[in-house]
């Protein structure tokens, strides 16, 4: 498979899809490994359930050789939200902790920190996003800052959903280790377009349903070992435990409440998966293993290099960096004047280009099934959505 095949997508309607940083349309295997999936749970009831275990159990290696990492590292959870609630729960607080969040992020990196520190008795501190825009930026040296003052933790996104900034990752968490302190990377945004491994980051969470074209439902924790050794185990339910299930199968006298948890990935995968959808996100990272993440960046850079040419000569500002490490599979635009994101968001739609409209800016996110060909006619719909006039 190769950057610009559609092929996978037999179904997928419209001119051009341009919104996978919002939610990725399902390529055709993993909806045929999905279908596969619900119908053997129709078929066989519980005897389906080892068997798509197996199968959803090949996210974790698939996850792990994209973020160059161990198996062992990654829990599989439902959702970038429900991975970043149980680090924000599980972390090891103590009252009057800092935790450094990001003015400008989307609420998944902040809302479960905000709780946490309610619940915990924190102290939060933010940090403005524009710091960390282009190359005179001083977000580093702000947060550097802020370290010195103290603080537990640093909760940040390695791609921001409005502008689409790549955030210095690793110099962040090279400040944050120096000072004593976690970076906790919220992944969805750029991972499997944006080439990213989990190198020094403590912890990384992630959601399917985006860049990877996973299905809704699914995604996953990934931390270095001594993260998952010093979580307390706040999450933990019955699949915790050491030996969960030999109480179902090994006699009378199994079923004792005294085993002990286990550390790493089963603190946060207590309960029934999410196996159906796990097994068509299996399926898609399958997909974007043959694809390439490395060629998926060069072709949406290129393709996005294009777009934001056609749509300055229209008008358009463009928030895209423009330093070449600060940009990612995303393009946003501020309007031109009088028109607005909203509607020419619903123009564009009206065409059959799918685009987004986070805070008031017009987001175009392609990925690797987008061919060059697409171009002349986003930009003519364009041309046409703003044709019909301001508002």
């Amino acid at each position: 498979m190769q950057p610009g095949d559609r092929s996978l997508f037999p179904d997928l309607r419209g001119v051009a899809y341009l919104n996978h940083a919002a939610v990725g349309p399902l390529p055709r295997p993993a909806r045929d490994a999905m279908h596969a999936a619900v119908d053997r749970q129709a078929e066989e009831g519980v005897a389906c359930v080892g068997p798509l275990l197996g199968q959803a159990a090949r996210c974790r290696d698939h996850l792990a050789a994209l973020l160059q990492c161990a198996p062992e590292h990654v829990a599989l959870t439902g959702s970038t939200s429900e991975g970043v609630v149980a680090v924000a729960q599980s972390f090891p607080w103590s009252g009057g902790d800092r935790i450094v969040l990001i003015d400008g992020e989307f609420p998944t990196n902040t809302t479960p920190w905000q709780v946490a520190a309610t619940l915990h008795g924190l102290e939060v501190t933010w940090l403005p996003l524009a710091a960390f825009h282009g190359p005179s930026g001083d977000g580093l040296s702000r947060l550097e800052a802020v370290l010195r003052g103290g603080a537990r933790l640093v909760a940040v996104s390695a791609v921001q959903f409005r502008t689409g900034l790549a955030m210095p990752v690793a110099a962040m968490a090279a400040l944050a280790h120096a000072h004593g302190a976690w970076i906790v990377v919220d992944a969805i945004q750029g991972l499997g377009c944006v080439p990213m491994a989990l190198g020094d980051v403590d912890v990384l969470v992630t959601g399917g349903q985006k860049w990877l074209m996973g299905p809704l439902g699914t995604g996953a924790v990934v931390a270095r070992a001594p993260a998952w050794q010093a979580f307390t185990p706040r999450m933990a339910s019955w699949l915790s435990h050491v030996d969960p299930l030999r109480f179902l199968f090994d006699g009378p006298g199994a079923l004792t409440y005294d085993r002990p948890l286990q550390a790493g990935p089963a603190l946060f995968e207590g309960g029934t998966r999410n196996v159906h959808g796990l097994v068509g996100l299996a399926a898609s990272l399958e997909v974007l293993r043959d694809v390439g993440v490395e060629a998926t960046w060069h072709h949406v850079q290129a393709w996005l290099d294009g777009l934001e040419d056609g749509l300055l000569g229209r008008g358009f500002v463009s928030h895209r960096s423009p330093v070449a490490a600060q940009r990612s599979g995303i393009l946003a635009v501020a309007p031109p004047a009088g028109h607005t994101a909203s509607r020419l968001a619903a123009a564009l739609g009206a065409q059959g280009v799918s685009v987004s409209t986070p805070d008031g800016l017009l987001r175009f996110s392609p990925s690797w099934p987008n061919r060059f060909d697409e171009l002349r006619p986003v930009l003519d719909a364009v041309d046409t959505a703003l044709a019909q006039g301001p508002g």
